[in-house]
């Protein structure tokens, strides 16, 4: 789960200078939310407790969401086309369900 964060991270940077000047706010946001979900993920894999572990599976989790709802708002501003973006959709989709089954194995503890 660490390298599909770490992935996402160098994809939103490759991303970001497409958009800046032109949506400072989202560009912004979406580093932001990319690198939490990263450091998020770490602490999880960091934490020995259940709880623990999947509160902060579950904070990436929504992290990564935020990274996909800010890709589909820079395509519908027509600041970037979906081409652009489908690397990053697909490793925030990927990183998801991989937080989704952290998650869920877990509450089985």
């Amino acid at each position: 789960m660490i390298e599909a964060g770490e992935l996402l991270v160098a994809e939103v940077d490759w991303l970001i200078p497409m958009c800046r000047g032109r949506a400072e706010n989202a560009c912004h946001h979406l580093g932001k939310s990319a690198e939490s979900a990263l450091y998020n993920t770490s602490e999880g894999v960091a934490a020995f407790k259940p709880k623990v572990k999947a509160n902060c599976y579950e904070i990436a989790k929504r992290e990564a969401a935020e990274v996909l709802s800010i890709l589909k708002l820079l395509v519908t501003r027509k600041i970037l086309v979906q081409s652009d973006i489908d690397k990053a959709w697909n490793i925030a989709r990927s990183l998801i369900a991989m937080l989704v089954s952290a998650i869920k194995a877990q509450d089985k503890r």
